[in-house]
């Protein structure tokens, strides 16, 4: 029986009560009801958020991305797996879609190489929502990274890094004003991209990408 028949079966019991005693149930009865409204609506909030997980992204992306090398500060959105067929997939980039002054931006991820997570303070200025051009970041200057430490990339490990609602900073070159990608160590000195988690906390995560061939 649905909430709704089940309610008017109760109240049509309880009218049948002695005066005081229909008043005291009823009041009981309403505070069932709203606990169980309350947590039917949590319980869809829960979905929601597990749904943009597993591929509910948009195609609507925003436009206030440009220049080029520079950082992203903002939420993740959305994570879109490789080879799914749906927003930006392809077939060697976990895309992760980051929600930031009301819009959302596409950041691809290489997944046919190495990465690397260590922790270590966020660079070039603390969080703030938006796109920071001009900024830099240095595996090796910034960060004492070198390439023996490397590991290859699993999708499966870095989609468990990325949680929707978690706060990030991203250090990549614009592929459009929509986006981005070269997330990973670069050709040129200050251009090496990355993910950094928790990027908002006093212990920000970073995510580190980079290839075989190179060494550094």
């Amino acid at each position: 029986m649905s909430p709704f028949k089940l309610r008017r079966a109760a109240v049509g019991q309880i009218t049948k009560l002695p005066y005081s005693l229909s008043c005291i149930a009823l009041v009981v009865l309403a505070g069932c009801f709203s606990e169980e409204a309350a947590t039917v609506g949590s319980t869809a909030v829960e979905s929601t958020a597990s749904l943009s997980v597993n591929g509910q992204c948009t195609s609507a992306l925003g436009n206030a991305i440009s220049g080029g090398f520079g950082r992203l500060d903002g939420t993740v959105f959305a994570l879109v797996p490789a080879k799914t067929h749906v927003c930006n997939s392809d077939s060697s980039h976990l895309h992760v879609q980051i929600q930031s002054n009301g819009a959302v931006y596409d950041a691809a991820v290489n997944l046919d190489g190495q990465s690397l997570s260590l922790s270590a303070p966020l660079k070039a200025g603390a969080w703030s929502e938006g796109w920071h051009g001009a900024s830099s970041l240095d595996y090796v200057r910034d960060l004492s990274v070198h390439s023996n430490l490397f590991r290859p990339t699993s999708e499966t490990a870095l989609e468990r890094e990325l949680n929707v609602g978690q706060r990030v900073s991203v250090f990549m070159s614009p592929f459009s004003h929509s986006g981005g990608h070269l997330i990973h160590r670069g050709h040129s000195g200050g251009h090496d991209g990355a993910i950094v988690i928790d990027a908002d906390t006093s212990s920000p995560k970073y995510l580190l990408f980079t290839f075989t061939q190179l060494s550094f």
